[in-house]
């Protein structure tokens, strides 16, 4: 798909009443980008699935970009005079008397009611106020609460909200695919991977532009090692071109050099330290038996554990952003010592299964993978790649 064409789909999307819009593509494939693109900030009503872990979480979080405060205080004032007696909203009443209008003053009494504000209410002032709901990162929140927003969005939809989801591919099937009650109200916009022809077009544009060739051997590297993002891509552009020093060397008008480009993607990772920390945890493990680990020796000699171990296959070649259970196994044999046996499939479930759950009890940057149906989804091709060029290698 010509990517301009998801600008248009979004805007017929959030032109046809009653639609719910589901935006799903892998991380840093340019979805922020896209919503960011098509609705004006004052219309948008931005909120993040990293931040709800109940439905509580999901009110606040729009209220409080409504401006819409948790507590609403009325007045009720009463007043009497000569037998009369009624509710009124202010201290002065108009009275019929025979023949004229007749202004009387009254005393009265002020008593001041605080109301919590309603569900309603908010949804009510996103539809009047032409707002767009965004839930980025739906993925990110439980499934229960995934299931009660798409009950909620049901009804709301039949009323005029407008409503934009974003997620992952391999993700976005959960509460809103398999929802029969949402059947025929979502329009759906698969951000499809950048493919190599796409990829390419980055690195030959300002490469030459500055004069500069690409041999199809560095090409090649410079697209695999972007794994499909091309955020990745411009930054190693960048930093090769540092390398290159080809504002100050005109001269240099080629790079066939292969450790050149290496060397660029080390100096890429000098940008993503901040990984550091998720490694640490990753291969900490949980605390609960720690001390009773098995050891797989490599085909260096390095004795790791098991959670260091399955560091080591994800930075194996080819990269890949989705890993069956059978590949893991194929890739950790790859590099275990001769006669050293591959962890079961049971082993690698239940130690994929404690790494994804220490990072999700942990900060929204420790959330870079996800583990089900015995697949592993990495969900951040920058670390990915880190894991790849970093000293882990």
């Amino acid at each position: 798909m010509i990517r301009e064409i998801y600008e248009e789909k979004l805007q017929r999307a959030l032109r046809t009443p009653g639609l719910l819009t589901l935006i799903s593509g892998s991380s840093k494939s340019g979805k922020t980008v896209l919503y960011h693109s098509v609705i004006d900030s004052t219309r948008m009503i931005e909120i993040f699935g990293s931040h709800i872990r109940t439905q509580d979480d999901f009110w606040k979080q729009i209220a409080e970009k409504l401006d819409i405060p948790t507590e609403i205080e009325t007045s009720v004032i009463t007043g009497s005079e000569a037998g009369f007696s009624r509710e009124v909203s202010g201290s002065v009443v108009v009275a019929a008397g025979k023949g004229s209008m007749q202004t009387k003053r009254i005393d009265h009494d002020a008593q001041k009611e605080k109301k919590l504000r309603s569900n309603n209410q908010i949804i009510d002032a996103l539809i009047r106020g032409d707002k767009v709901l965004v839930i980025d990162d739906f993925h990110y929140i439980p499934q229960d609460v995934q299931l009660y927003i798409a009950r909620i969005l049901k009804s709301a939809l039949f009323y005029g909200l407008k409503v934009v989801i974003v997620t992952l591919p391999h993700r976005a099937d959960d509460a809103i695919r398999r929802n029969a009650d949402l059947s025929g109200r979502v329009r759906f916009i698969d951000i499809e991977p950048w493919t190599q022809q796409e990829l390419q077009k980055i690195p030959k544009t300002g490469f030459d532009l500055l004069g500069v060739s690409l041999p199809d051997e560095s090409m090649s590297l410079l697209v695999q090692e972007s794994i499909t993002s091309p955020q990745l891509m411009q930054q190693n552009c960048l930093n090769l071109a540092y390398i290159l020093n080809v504002d100050e060397d005109p001269a240099v008008n080629t790079v066939g050099n292969i450790e050149l480009i290496k060397r660029a993607f080390v100096f890429t990772t000098r940008d993503l330290e901040f990984y550091d920390s998720v490694l640490q945890k990753w291969t900490q493990g949980p605390s609960k038996g720690r001390d009773r680990r098995s050891k797989y020796k490599l085909l260096n000699q390095q004795e790791v554990e098991i959670y260091q171990l399955i560091l080591y296959a994800l930075a194996e070649d080819p990269p890949s952003t989705s890993i069956g259970i059978s590949d893991l196994q194929r890739r950790i044999a790859s590099i275990l010592d001769r006669g050293v046996r591959v962890p079961a499939p049971l082993t690698l479930s239940n130690t994929m299964a404690n790494i994804q759950k220490l990072l999700n009890e942990l900060d929204e940057m420790y959330r870079v993978i996800d583990w089900r149906d015995q697949e592993l989804h990495i969900l951040d091709p920058y670390f990915l790649f880190y894991i790849r060029w970093t000293k882990l290698k």
